[in-house]
């Protein structure tokens, strides 16, 4: 690499962690997120995907992100992702029964996110649909784990120890099949293998983009 690439590749990394250093606070503005993405100048669609996320989750109402919007839904969703991962697929009423006792604000959230996930309106989530989604899924799955706060180090990256170890005294984890369920998510996430979520991973995600 040329040390101009080399330069341009350090100031694209800064920027990029410069835009969500709230995160490591364990919150994130709609603005902070709206610059991530421009930093990694993601597509239209996968902006727009992301900024509806951000809406739904944001069940307190104000307007930061933080540990109390994002935990009660990844509390209400297990159900949910235990018989995803049984069926291979789950439709609207059934997604809806399995939070029916959930918070009424997070219930309206988590009706949100089906609608994002349906992508062919037909009332049935499935693996086609969660693959069409995977951009956005990536980058907020990095994002959720920060404000959660598995980052247990302070390093603005998550490698798989601390993952597990985070996952394994979560409050928002309700018993052993959604832990196993949320240790198999890692992967899906970690696109150049190496056991650490960090921004490169984001930036995999829009080869296009990056500085060469």
């Amino acid at each position: 690499m040329s040390i101009m690439g080399t330069i341009q590749l350090f100031l694209f990394c800064f920027i990029s962690l410069n835009q969500i250093s709230n995160v490591y606070s364990k919150t994130m503005s709609s603005r902070e997120l709206k610059d991530l993405l421009a930093s990694l100048r993601a597509d239209s669609q996968t902006s727009n995907f992301l900024l509806t996320y951000y809406d739904a989750l944001n069940t307190t109402g104000t307007p930061l992100l933080d540990f109390q919007d994002i935990a009660p839904v990844y509390k209400a969703m297990d159900k949910i992702a235990l018989t995803f991962v049984t069926v291979g697929q789950i439709s609207r009423s059934d997604y809806m029964e399995s939070v029916r006792s959930a918070d009424a604000k997070v219930r309206a959230a988590v009706e949100k996110l089906y609608g994002l996930f349906d992508k062919d309106k037909n009332n049935v989530i499935d693996h086609e649909e969660l693959e069409l989604t995977l951009r956005p899924r990536v980058v907020f799955f990095y994002v959720d784990l920060l404000i959660l706060g598995a980052d247990l180090d302070g390093d603005k990256r998550v490698t798989e120890d601390e993952y597990k170890r985070h996952i394994a005294t979560a409050d928002y984890v309700t018993g052993d099949a959604h832990k196993a369920f949320l240790e198999g998510n890692f992967n899906f996430a970690d696109l150049d293998d190496n056991t650490v979520l960090e921004m490169k991973d984001l930036q995999i995600l829009f080869p296009h983009d990056s500085p060469k």
